[in-house]
């Protein structure tokens, strides 16, 4: 399906107002699952909106499509890389993230003079 064919079925479904679920799920019908024809229609309405920004069923059309986008979810090939953990022991977990900046500074100071308290 191409964009344009989404794109004048959103503003036929939003201009009747119908901005439920099965409009959205008719969208996602007509994009047979896939984003790319989604992507594009929203591409065309943000266009659309640049040279007429009151241009309501464009606005109405763009939520369509939208929350057809959000139904789909995203397609990803890939998976983030997980980034090691810093934290060296079991006390260490609930303040890995504060290690930079002031509290950090006051942490490894309290650390050090406990360290120093019982050597």
């Amino acid at each position: 399906m191409t964009a344009a064919a989404v794109e004048e079925r959103a503003i036929e479904l939003a201009r009747h107002g119908s901005l439920n679920d099965e409009a959205i799920n008719e969208l996602v019908r007509m994009a047979d699952g896939g984003r790319a024809p989604l992507e594009a229609a929203a591409r065309r309405f943000v266009a659309r909106l640049h040279r007429r920004s009151d241009d309501f069923e464009a606005t109405n059309g763009l939520r369509l499509v939208n929350s057809a986008l959000v139904r789909i979810g995203w397609e990803s090939d890939c998976y983030p890389r997980l980034r090691p953990t810093a934290v060296a022991s079991h006390e260490d977990a609930p303040i890995a993230a504060a290690r930079t900046g002031r509290a950090g500074r006051r942490l490894r100071w309290r650390r050090a003079r406990t360290r120093l308290a019982w050597s």
